[in-house]
Parts: structure tokens; sequence; C-alpha cells
């Protein structure tokens, strides 16, 4: 069916421009998890979901913003009783937003956020 395959012409284009843009070269080694084109992509030890990559190439984010946000819930997954009661952002706010969330790491206690 053509619309798929325009689909995945798509995802792979966005794939190629967020690695280029966040990686700075071509990984041979990147691919999308189970071939699923347009599902996770993985690139150099991190998992990336076509949404992910479309918003950080929208919204202009930085390289930092882009792996705190990673890290920051990589922390919360395996730590869930620390998050507990807090209100959470989603990685577009947090893009759109840039004054309103600060994510830091603090050394022994991992990574935390402040909402403004």
């Amino acid at each position: 069916m053509k619309e798929i395959k325009d689909y995945e012409k798509a995802c792979e284009a966005i794939a190629a421009k967020f690695v280029k843009k966040y990686f700075r070269k071509s990984y041979p080694d990147s691919f999308w998890v189970n071939d699923d084109i347009g599902g996770i992509f993985f690139v150099n030890d991190f998992y990336f979901g076509i949404d992910r990559m479309i918003m950080a190439l929208k919204y202009k984010a930085t390289f930092n913003q882009l792996l705190d946000y990673y890290q920051m819930q990589l922390e919360m997954g395996m730590n869930e009783k620390a998050f507990q009661g807090r209100t959470l952002f989603n990685f577009e706010n947090y893009l759109r937003y840039p004054d309103n969330f600060i994510i830091e790491f603090r050394e022994n206690e991992g990574y935390d956020f402040i909402i403004k």
C-alpha cells in the first residue's frame, strides 16, 4: 500500500535527521526494534519512539534536554516511590516551556525535577 510505504519512508528520513542532529554521525548499529519502522528506534544504547524524535526535532531540543528527560524517565521507572504524589510533565511541555521545568541531577539522589 502506497500510504504505508510513504509513512515508512518519512520515518526513515526522521530517524536519519535525528541521528545526524543529536549523535553527529551515522550509527551503523542503529535500527528499528523488531524491524518495526515507525516504532522504537535504537541508537547508541538509547531507545526512542518516533514521537519523541519528531518532538525533539520540531521543538529544537538540545542534546542535554533530550538526555536529561530520558534519564529522568529512567529514574522514574526504576524508583517509582520517589516520584509518587509528584506532578509530572511530558516531553513536549518540557521543550515548549523550558523556563517552567528544570531537571537536575543531585549527587547520591539521582535526577529530580522542579516545576515553577
